[in-house]
């Protein structure tokens, strides 16, 4: 198609995430007999051969249209007479090969939430729904003004994978005002809830020795706080404080007037890291030390 283009030309980074990981999804069944390796800034994925002496036998660009819907690999180089030239990753079929097919709960639950979150406004969800939320590049912080700082700064320098969405189980829900939200301290309130991961997919298999799909087939259960117009979601992991919180993948809109604020705040943090960085220099160059100081006597 004329308008696939290289994932990493994709400007929004939440769907790159989606689009990388499920290429791993593909790649693991696809060339399960073969290593493969991803390079995130390139766009790439190489399939290779051995441990201590790699061999690589292929490169495939991941090429992608804008709502990441639609998926192919295209071989960038090696021999075309044992690798396809092109290889349909997702068409909107759901019939290319995935592994977690291997864990038909997990996969069912990922389907049920992708359709709820794009498709019912949050104001319907109920106990008992899937979403997906945006964990962020960090935890434990207090306020949803600070989580949103760490969004802006994750967005400069923060790997793409840090984008990816994690699949989320609504076992409480939580109605405040968004003033209420805005000045919670979200580190420490729990709301009762003590939170916690869950997989249908595993059998009586150690902890330990889960296959690659079982061990991403864990649901977080979360309490959904909701307002009249965004959301977040919190998990305190059996702790009497609140250890992750999740966003919506929206948050730019959904928190826009925390976006501004946040965006004030940095470049002001900025602006006085400049002035005392300058105000720094100015007093080395006013420095003169007194070995110096006996020479120029």
């Amino acid at each position: 198609m004329e308008d696939f283009k290289n994932v990493v030309e994709i400007k929004n980074k939440f769907i790159c995430a989606q689009v990388f990981d499920r290429v791993e999804r593909f790649t693991r069944v696809v060339f399960e007999l073969f290593k493969v390796e991803t390079d995130f800034k390139a766009g790439c994925v190489s399939v290779v051969r051995g441990e201590a002496f790699k061999k690589t036998l292929a490169i495939y660009d991941i090429m992608t249209d804008n709502t990441g819907a639609n998926i192919e690999l295209r071989l960038k180089a090696w021999n075309k007479k044992i690798f396809k030239p092109v290889l349909t990753v997702e068409n909107g079929s759901g019939k290319s090969p995935d592994i977690m097919t291997l864990c038909p709960y997990w996969l069912t639950a990922e389907k049920m939430a992708k359709k709820l979150t794009a498709e019912v406004p949050f104001k319907h969800w109920k106990e008992g729904s899937f979403i997906l939320g945006y964990p962020g590049p960090v935890c434990k912080i207090s306020s949803v003004l600070d989580y949103v700082k760490s969004f802006l700064r994750a967005d400069s320098y923060g790997s793409v994978m840090d984008f990816k969405p994690r699949l989320l189980h609504i076992e409480k829900i939580v109605d405040m005002t968004d003033e209420e939200l805005t000045a919670l301290n979200i580190h420490d309130y729990t709301g009762g809830f003590k939170g916690g991961s869950f997989s249908e997919d595993i059998g009586e298999e150690s902890i330990y020795n889960l296959s690659w799909p079982c061990k991403h087939s864990f649901i977080q259960r979360v309490c959904l706080i909701r307002t009249p117009s965004r959301w977040v979601a919190i998990d305190p992991q059996g702790y009497d404080y609140t250890r992750y919180v999740y966003f919506p993948l929206s948050w730019r809109d959904m928190f826009a007037d925390v976006v501004l604020r946040a965006k004030e705040e940095l470049k002001e943090g900025q602006g006085l890291r400049s002035e005392k960085k300058q105000g720094s220099n100015n007093d080395k160059r006013g420095f003169i030390p007194c070995a110096r100081k006996k020479r120029l006597r």
